[in-house]
């Protein structure tokens, strides 16, 4: 599987057993899963699933290196895959209420938490069948259970900004001057 490169040693001995480590989610049905395990493995990462839906799986890792982790990651199996660094938190989110720009709900499932807002907004407007481009400004607010907007930053993580189960999203268009 990684013809050409060396084997290159666990960055961290064993023994992280409680200790923040780094994950990889990796996104794909069983058989990209699969791959992407073999490959951590080979290069003696010791992947242990932490969680995993029908479309994405989180590897923990015996290693807090990411950075080593990622330079590694480039010559890894052609998948999709997100870096978590060691503490950051990392777990799936089983659904999400997420409202159009027209207020038309939709239910997201099964979303890392390490997901961009923006990806989340995006996959929602593609919905729509319309095309978009990176003219389309699309703004992203996190509205509280008590009913008050929460702006987002596209770029931040739903952890980052602390979305969860049941949490609800409403997408917009921003104005803008012009």
């Amino acid at each position: 599987m990684n013809e050409g490169l060396p084997s290159q040693p666990a960055v961290d001995q064993p023994g992280t057993e409680g200790i923040p480590t780094v994950h990889v989610v990796t996104f794909g049905a069983d058989e990209e899963r699969a791959a992407m395990e073999a490959w951590l493995a080979d290069q003696q990462l010791a992947p242990q699933l932490d969680w995993a839906s029908s479309t994405s799986a989180s590897f923990r890792l015996n290693t807090t290196d990411a950075n080593t982790v990622q330079e590694r990651m480039r010559n890894g199996p052609d998948l999709e895959w997100l870096l978590v660094p060691p503490g950051q938190p990392d777990n799936l989110i089983r659904y999400l209420i997420v409202e159009g720009p027209d207020g038309r709900s939709f239910e997201v499932r099964d979303v890392p938490s390490v997901t961009q807002v923006g990806a989340v907004a995006q996959a929602v407007v593609q919905e729509y069948g319309e095309d978009r481009t990176e003219s389309d400004w699309v703004v992203v607010d996190h509205v509280r259970p008590e009913g008050t907007p929460h702006r987002l930053n596209a770029d931040g993580t739903l952890a980052q900004d602390a979305i969860g189960e049941g949490s609800r999203l409403r997408i917009g268009h921003q104005a803008r001057a012009g």
